[in-house]
């Protein structure tokens, strides 16, 4: 079977639905990071910190029932049927569902270590005296629409430029249009 966008096992183009799929993805992501920054700031306002996300047995500043209450939270999360098989005693799970269930528990534990990173992060950001803003986590692209706009404000106080400033400021104006558009 020929396909138009692969000739002998070589991709000539990139299909519409897989670039739809990808902006989806990458929307997705950033609708991710932000509500992470704001989940992560939600806990540091209420004085949650790095160490209150580990296992007390590990030395975690944290009651056996909070954890429990803690990875009741992560697993709620996930789908129903894991959320069942994680419920079983360990005793009752059946042979072939052994492995699956291990890899769920290193799953909670996987996300708790996320957590508490992100949190540590925000602690040693507090910790160097940087503000709010400085602390929220930004998207790859936040981060580029920053930089457009801080290279529009110090083109402005170039004294004596060595290009076309003109120039430069309709190329950066074009890239923060491009941006807007979604592009």
């Amino acid at each position: 079977m020929t396909n138009s966008i692969i000739t002998d096992g070589i991709l000539n183009a990139i299909p519409a639905e897989m670039k739809k799929a990808y902006h989806a993805d990458q929307s997705a992501e950033k609708a991710f990071v932000k509500k992470r920054g704001a989940f992560i700031d939600l806990c540091y306002s209420l004085d949650i910190r790095s160490t209150m996300l580990q296992s007390p047995k590990t030395g975690g500043m944290i009651t056996e029932e909070a954890f429990e209450e803690l990875n009741a939270m992560i697993v709620g999360e996930f789908p129903a049927n894991e959320q069942k098989l994680l419920a079983m005693p360990a005793k009752a799970v059946p042979e072939g569902r052994k492995d699956v269930r291990k890899q769920l528990q290193q799953k909670i534990g996987s996300k708790r270590k996320d957590l508490k990173n992100a949190l540590k992060r925000r602690e040693e950001l507090h910790a160097q005296g940087k503000g709010a803003d400085t602390i929220r986590t930004r998207t790859s692209e936040e981060i580029l629409a920053n930089s457009l706009t801080d290279a529009l404000k110090r083109v402005q106080t170039l004294e004596e430029p060595t290009f076309d400033i003109e120039a430069f400021v309709e190329h950066i104006e074009a890239a923060q249009e491009v941006m807007k558009r979604g592009l």
